[in-house]
This record gives structure tokens, sequence and C-alpha cells, in this order.
């Protein structure tokens, strides 16, 4: 069977905007992604005693996900893990960046991809549905050098397994380690 999208409104962010949230369906498997932070909501699959249950550790709601939460299912950026003391060098310069994590930053600072709107198009790839997201960080954001230009893409294929692609384009070297923190 071929996978299906369908598209919710998510509900509104404090400052007005209005992330729209995916669902990704192949029939025995749904698999929910936010706009906001590129974030995974649900993974639905059947329970066999002929119900379902959501395998995904998280929030289902926009209002979770804007809370403080720690990182599930989130895609995360632009540097996955800590950065000793928020600080780097890179040819010969040293990079002072946001903390977070008491004296270091994590997962990209103070507002890493996850906390970020990203923009979504839907399409399908071999007749399996995908949501690709893309981002824009600009140079300096959270004390990282370069603009960066993310995608990230995700795919529910028919065998019920997930693929999540990234790829990135930036205008300067700098330091980059994209994930998803996904919990099952």
């Amino acid at each position: 069977m071929a996978t299906s999208i369908k598209t919710f409104a998510f509900g509104t962010m404090s400052d007005g905007s209005e992330p729209r949230l995916f669902m990704l369906d192949n029939g025995s498997m749904r698999v929910g992604v936010s706009e906001y932070g590129a974030i995974l909501t649900s993974a639905i699959i059947p329970d066999g005693s002929g119900g379902e249950i959501d395998v995904l550790l998280g929030s289902s709601t926009l209002a979770g996900l804007a809370a403080r939460h720690p990182y599930m299912g989130a895609t995360v950026g632009r540097f996955a893990n800590r950065i000793d003391k928020a600080r780097f060098s890179l040819g010969g310069k040293e990079y002072p960046l946001a903390a977070n994590n008491g004296i270091n930053s994590l997962h990209g600072g103070l507002k890493g991809f996850d906390r970020r709107i990203w923009k979504a198009e839907t399409g399908s790839q071999g007749g399996e549905a995908l949501v690709r997201m893309t981002l824009s960080s600009p140079d300096g954001d959270q004390g990282f050098p370069g603009r960066v230009d993310v995608r990230a893409t995700f795919i529910l294929r028919s065998d019920c397994s997930l693929s999540i692609g990234y790829e990135a384009d930036a205008s300067a070297d700098t330091p980059i380690n994209i994930t998803n923190h996904a919990y099952f």
C-alpha cells in the first residue's frame, strides 16, 4: 500500500505563527511530524490486540512541544551534543556560543533547530510519502559562523520503517552535527 499524508493545523505560537502537523500513513503505521522543531510527535503501530499504541515518547501537542522539553523527537542542531565551555576554535579563531547547559552549549544553544519553525512541503518518492522540512540558520546564529541551509526529509516506508535524512549547505566553515532525538 502506498503511503499518504494528511496536513493539520497544529496550534498558534506566542508570536502568532501557526506551524502545521503532518501525519504520514502507510496503512499499518502512522507517524506525525511538526513544522515546529521538525519534531516527531507520534509513531502509532498495531498493539497486537486489535488496537493501536503510540510508541514514541514525548508530546503530541504544540503546547507540550513549546514548553521546555528534553528534546524528545526533536531535530537537533546546529550541533547535536555538548560543546565544552560553549566555545570552539576554527581556523585560528575562537567562537563563543550560547550556553544553555551550565557553562556548555547543548544541542545548538538556547534556540537550537528544535525551537524553530521549519518550512515543510510534501511529496513522494517511489510511491512513498515524504515531508521535506527546510530551515535557514543565519551567520552568527547562537554564535556559529556562516549561514547554514538545512533540509530534513522524513519518509514512512511501506515496510513500516521511518527514514530521516539530513542535508546542509554552509556559506563558511562551521561545525554541524544534526540528528533526531526520538525515544521509542
